[in-house]
């Protein structure tokens, strides 16, 4: 049998013979199955097999291969920054030196909150695989939704230990034996029911704006601050590279014997904490600054 979505709300009429505490789990049950069914499906990942698509093919070695996961305290950032304004050629007391900290601290933060994203090109890859899989997800889910409720009780049994499976088991047995044979009017009037979550919804609504950002890299690119263009760009080149440029240019930095670009970025990435293996290079930084050029000098 299946459990009516109404028996999800409260039933004081059946607190009886200890069933109190079956109605409270059930609905942390329905908690925890509207949750997973807002999240990616797991069935979309078992499905790689079938279209022989790797894990690893959605990342990249250096997002395999983080050594850190949080950003530097504001020690680390209080002593590195006198660093990072002195090799752009300012102190405190030039005019721009405030607009100047603002923005590294807006590359800062960008970079920390966003670092461990994956290129543009990488959730490209991933979007498309989930728009070749979900039909088979979709197709599973039409025979499986008729036992949604018994599918959300047995995530509930997978870490218990044999004998409370078993007593867990029993209780939900009697709880369905006091609910299964109530009318929807019948349980309403016994107080406020709480629905259950439209699940197809849900997932219509995910797979929609999945589609549509497959369609519409640009819209993917906005919204997640990248440039568009070269979608291949990691977040350090993407994150801060690029927006540390547009400082220089703004301070009018003009790079010489004492002040070169590739100091200042070697203080920029200390500041941000970057790993040595992460960071773009010198002649990394030299391409991106030509092609800014050449990009400007053709005629529109």
């Amino acid at each position: 049998m299946i459990l009516p979505r109404e028996s999800f709300g409260k039933l004081p009429h059946i607190a009886k013979n200890g069933l109190v505490g079956p109605i409270r789990w059930h609905s942390e049950i329905r908690a925890r199955h509207f949750a997973r069914a807002i999240a990616p499906s797991s069935t979309l990942w078992e499905a790689k097999a079938a279209v022989g698509i790797q894990p690893t093919a959605l990342c990249s070695t250096q997002h395999r291969t983080m050594a850190r996961n949080s950003a530097p305290s504001r020690q680390h950032y209080a002593v590195h920054y006198p660093v990072v304004l002195e090799r752009a050629g300012l102190t405190d007391a030039d005019d721009l030196a405030p607009e100047f900290e603002t923005r590294i601290r807006e590359i800062f933060n960008g970079y920390w909150a966003e670092r461990e994203r994956p290129t543009i090109t990488a959730i490209q890859e991933a979007l498309e695989l989930y728009c070749r899989v979900q039909p088979m997800v979709r197709d599973a889910m039409r025979w499986l939704g008729p036992i949604h409720s018994e599918i959300a009780f047995a995530a509930d049994l997978a870490d218990l230990r044999a004998q409370d499976r078993e007593e867990k088991i029993e209780r939900y047995l009697e709880f369905r034996a006091e609910t299964d044979h109530l009318t929807r009017a019948e349980m309403e009037q016994y107080g406020e029911l709480v629905p259950g979550p439209d699940l197809d919804a849900l997932i219509l609504e995910r797979d929609r704006g999945i589609e549509f950002l497959r369609e519409n890299p640009e819209v993917l690119a906005r919204i997640l601050k990248r440039q568009t263009g070269d979608y291949r760009k990691d977040s350090e080149t993407a994150l801060v590279v690029h927006p540390a440029l547009d400082v220089l240019e703004m301070i009018g930095f003009a790079p010489s014997k004492k002040l070169t670009r590739k100091a200042f970025f070697e203080a920029l990435f200390d500041l941000l904490g970057i790993e040595q293996e992460r960071r773009p290079t010198p002649a990394n930084i030299n391409v991106m600054v030509d092609n800014r050029k050449k990009s400007r000098s053709v005629p529109t």
